[in-house]
């Protein structure tokens, strides 16, 4: 992946972040109000598992988007940016995790589904009291938690480049349970995403247009669907073209963007599925190829930062 392209996914998976942060801040004038948002800051959590030698998520990269972000308090009043405290009480409720192998991910994802049960736990006796367990679910849902994992299909890659193919994907299933296994758990309070930084589709896509990442998010329930070898890659972008044929794009030969086994295992737990790709004149696209629970497949955008 060229620099410019890391760039363009670093900048849309940050603007996921920051978005999802800067929607904690207070959006009332009431002062008890702001006391309870305030409260929901100090509880939200965003766990960061990433390569030891990123710089995606560095904390410095973080504080400049906030400082850049501009949030409505009001529908009635224009957006205004955040405060330098803002952020900083804002960046307080991120935790990063780097690691160096796929063994270590592996780690790190185990640590936070260990802390996701203790937040939880907390939550739980707090809301209770000495009130009845079976009440519970009145005192409100857990503080929201953001767990973001990049880089962990080339970590798998690295895995297979030592060994094979077959064991780069008998690794990363037991991984793909734990987290089908959080997000169906926690789902109420527990978001998951996935940043992808190895590109998808076949080397003749990509010197036509160069399709950087894929991004996934809340990974679910990959049961009751049977894979076989017509549809286990058969994920598609509307903008394919297959030009190996000499021929533009048409039925038939519209190439699937999950050509090797190890992304077609990583796509099994994932519900919805967004393709950043960067087109010949430089224009950046986000489309949604997949999307298990919802009714956004095929739909896109122009993205600009």
């Amino acid at each position: 992946m060229s620099l410019q392209s890391r760039g363009l996914l670093g900048d849309f998976s940050r603007r996921l972040l920051i978005s999802f942060m800067a929607g904690l801040l207070s959006q009332n004038e009431d002062p008890e109000q702001q006391q309870q948002d305030e409260k929901k800051i100090q509880t939200t959590r965003a766990f960061i598992i990433h390569p030891v030698h990123s710089t995606m998520f560095a904390p410095e990269t973080l504080f400049k988007d906030l400082l850049g972000c501009q949030h409505n308090l009001d529908d009635n009043k224009p957006n205004e940016t955040m405060s330098e405290l803002q952020a900083l009480n804002l960046l307080d409720r991120v935790e990063l995790l780097p690691v160096h192998d796929f063994s270590s991910a592996t780690q790190a994802i185990g640590q936070v589904s260990d802390a996701i049960s203790s937040i939880r736990e907390e939550h739980r006796c707090a809301s209770t009291g000495k009130e009845d367990e079976d009440h519970s679910e009145e005192y409100g849902q857990p503080p929201t938690i953001l767990l973001i994992i990049e880089g962990l299909d080339t970590m798998a890659e690295d895995v297979i480049h030592n060994s094979n193919a077959m064991r780069g994907s008998a690794i990363l299933t037991p991984v793909l349970r734990t987290l089908t296994h959080l997000s169906r758990t926690h789902t109420s309070f527990l978001s998951i995403l996935l940043v992808n930084t190895t590109a998808l589709g076949s080397f003749q896509q990509h010197t036509q247009s160069q399709q950087i990442s894929a991004t996934q998010t809340s990974p679910g329930d990959a049961g009751g669907r049977t894979m076989t070898m017509a549809t286990a890659g058969g994920l598609y972008s509307a903008f394919a073209r297959d030009y190996t044929q000499g021929k533009p794009h048409h039925e038939g030969y519209t190439q699937p963007l999950l050509n090797t086994l190890l992304s077609r295992t990583l796509d099994q737990g994932v519900d919805t599925h967004l393709l950043l790709q960067v087109r010949r004149r430089g224009q950046t696209l986000v489309e949604v190829i997949k999307d298990r629970t919802g009714d956004g497949l095929g739909k896109w955008c122009a993205w600009r930062y």
